[in-house]
């Protein structure tokens, strides 16, 4: 197993650990400090796009917030680091849930450093659905990956992709999640729909 490849952040341990992985096209980075990371094969869990197809419905909210509330841990950790990183495709398919029950994100292929000064990213990266306005423009930060994890707590939830952000700004609404399923209380779909908002 390729650790290059296959990059695994959790918060599940506590432990020291050394971390060095490829981020955003060659760049690396290591980190040897008191960290929250641990590599991983992909191989020892299932995502949470199988997790979802193998039980042939939509995630019952409550298990979908409990993943949502660790996964926000993992990208503050990511958003505190100086300078930030930013994951820039959260989705189903790349959160790996383990047999054990943990949450972990996967792939960090086309992760980067967020510099405030930087107009651009090198190349428009993301996946319809899931990507924020400003990706669709070559930039992203990191609140692009709360956008990102709204929006894959809305497919968690509803079993449906929400509209793309282009769609949503040339007049196609989000559709609730209510109206998908109406047992995920209105709390927990205006937390959702705040992190999917197209304006800062």
């Amino acid at each position: 197993f390729n650790v290059v490849q296959a990059p695994v952040v959790s918060t599940a341990t506590t432990q020291p650990r050394h971390f060095s992985t490829s981020i955003g096209g060659g760049t690396s980075f290591t980190d040897d400090k008191m960290v929250n990371f641990e590599i991983t094969p992909k191989g020892n869990g299932i995502t949470l796009e199988d997790e979802m197809m193998a039980l042939q419905h939509p995630i019952e909210w409550r298990r979908t917030v409990e993943w949502g509330l660790t996964l926000c841990d993992v990208l503050a950790y990511l958003h505190q680091q100086q300078p930030p990183i930013v994951y820039r495709d959260l989705k189903p398919p790349n959160i790996m849930l383990t047999p054990d029950g943990q949450i972990k994100l996967i792939d960090f292929g086309i992760a980067r450093w967020f510099y405030s000064a930087r107009s651009r990213d090198t190349t428009q990266l993301g996946t319809d659905g899931y990507a924020p306005p400003e990706q669709y423009a070559g930039r992203s930060e990191p609140r692009s990956d709360l956008y990102a994890l709204g929006a894959s707590l809305y497919h968690l939830m509803t079993g449906h992709v929400p509209e793309s952000a282009p769609q949503r700004m040339n007049d196609q609404p989000l559709t609730a999640i209510r109206a998908h399923v109406t047992a995920v209380p209105e709390a927990v779909e205006r937390v959702i729909q705040q992190a999917m908002s197209l304006t800062p």
